[in-house]
């Protein structure tokens, strides 16, 4: 996929507003429910599975990064109880599942995004149809580093030298993924919005054309 020509500090600006704005729900469900999100429990084998808020209590920023790096399908990284006991063990967690509800319209909340950032970008001026999927998935310029970074900062400390936080392999996953992916289907129905406005006109003029003949 060629970005040749591809103006990219304009689809990176749209990437990074994608990213931030799908932050803002995962904060205000983080906000709403951070009872839930403590009162998950962990398990342990050392120890006993527990609630969360006995292991590790993350701020409110912080469990909202977790979901919202839930919502591209990406775990959290958590330690088990045991750590309580010394042993630095971790486990998977998707707070999104054990929350529930509500929750899990956070899920739609990237790709509707991302679509609509890939969608923005081809219908902007100077953006030929030719570029469609490249320039809708282009977006992934703003988007990628974001999530990227936000999987090394965005951790919570449980113990020492042990720290909860997004699991890295499938953030980087997520983070190339889910921009390119619904970056180009944005691009996509932006062309075909466009193919159909053009078609119509046709029709229209053509329509015209009939009429002053007859």
């Amino acid at each position: 996929m060629a970005f040749t020509h591809v103006p990219l500090r304009r689809s990176a600006a749209l990437g990074l507003a994608a990213a931030l704005l799908g932050y803002l729900p995962a904060f205000a469900l983080a906000t709403l429910r951070r009872s839930a999100m403590l009162a998950v429990e962990l398990p342990g084998d050392l120890r006993d599975p527990a609630p969360m808020r006995e292991v590790l209590e993350p701020g409110t920023a912080t469990a909202a990064g977790w979901l919202w790096y839930n919502a591209h399908l990406v775990p959290t990284s958590v330690p088990t109880t045991d750590v309580l006991a010394g042993r630095a063990t971790l486990t998977n967690v998707n707070f999104l599942n054990a929350v529930g509800g509500v929750a899990f319209l956070l899920y739609l909340v990237p790709p509707v995004l991302l679509v609509a950032a890939g969608y923005a970008f081809v219908r902007s001026d100077g953006i030929g149809l030719s570029m469609a999927v490249s320039g809708g998935a282009s977006v992934a310029v703003g988007y990628t580093p974001l999530l990227v970074l936000g999987a090394f900062l965005i951790t919570a400390p449980a113990a020492e030298h042990v720290a909860a936080g997004p699991a890295g392999i499938p953030s980087l996953f997520a983070a190339l993924v889910y921009p390119v992916v619904f970056g180009a289907l944005g691009g996509v129905l932006a062309k075909k919005r466009v193919q159909a406005i053009e078609a119509a006109d046709e029709e229209g003029d053509a329509g015209e054309g009939t009429t002053e003949t007859t």
